[in-house]
């Protein structure tokens, strides 16, 4: 798992863009967007409630999960 507090920063090094969905433990979407190729996008933790939740990558269709942990 990720440790974030206030913030959580993607940093997109890829040469596409990448669409991010930040996710509770219900599955239900709490931040979705797109981060184009060479751009760092800052997502505000500071309104949700500590607590495990999954970020969703997607690159050209292949999906990678991670575990955040909102402290």
């Amino acid at each position: 798992p990720i440790p974030a507090n206030q913030f959580l920063t993607i940093d997109n090094q890829e040469n596409a863009a990448i669409e991010y969905s930040l996710l509770n433990m219900n599955a239900s979407e709490i931040s979705t967007g797109n981060i184009s190729s060479g751009v760092k996008r800052t997502i505000d933790l500071d309104e949700l409630s500590s607590g495990i939740y999954i970020l969703q990558l997607n690159l050209n269709g292949r999906i990678s999960s991670q575990k955040i942990v909102i402290q």
